[in-house]
């Protein structure tokens, strides 16, 4: 499928691009070929399995996992509280780069409810790489968006596995 729709694309790339430029396009065609195959991959990059994605979600994740157990900490010697991003810092259980965001193509909010919190990783618009938008709760869990538009397909408020 993707070779067809890189032949496709390809096609469509060199036809353009030969009524634009002219003849001389067709001489290029290798590399018209190479920017397709390049727009191809990026566009598909958000659709791999979680095991071949890359960097940014992976970091996401992790790092919403280490705002938990920051937030567990922060409780225990709170008064049973939970913080935000700035008490964390403050008590140096999250890193200060927290509160210069962007961290990896994406920012970190932490919205404090009675009791509870919500963490959110949320991609920088434009980043390259961050993919999906992802949320965890004090029961420690790393779930994507309730938003089916920010998540994949099907997966809308399901645990990240």
């Amino acid at each position: 499928m993707v070779i067809g729709a890189f032949l496709f694309i390809g096609a469509i790339v060199l036809s353009v691009a030969s009524v634009v430029l002219g003849f001389a396009a067709l001489k290029r065609w290798p590399i018209l070929m190479g920017v397709a195959a390049a727009v191809i991959s990026l566009a598909n990059i958000c659709n791999l399995p979680l095991a071949s994605r890359n960097r940014s979600d992976m970091t996401a994740i992790a790092l919403l996992r280490t705002i938990n157990t920051a937030e567990v900490t922060h409780l225990s010697s709170s008064s049973g509280r939970y913080g935000t991003i700035s008490d964390l810092v403050e008590k140096t259980l999250l890193d200060p780069s927290f509160l210069e965001p962007p961290i990896g193509g994406y920012t970190y909010e932490i919205v404090i409810g009675d009791g509870t919190y919500i963490a959110t990783a949320t991609p920088v618009p434009g980043f390259l790489g961050a993919c999906w938008e992802y949320y965890s709760t004090q029961d420690a869990h790393v779930l994507y968006s309730t938003n089916p538009m920010k998540a994949p397909e099907g997966r809308a408020g399901t645990p990240v596995q």
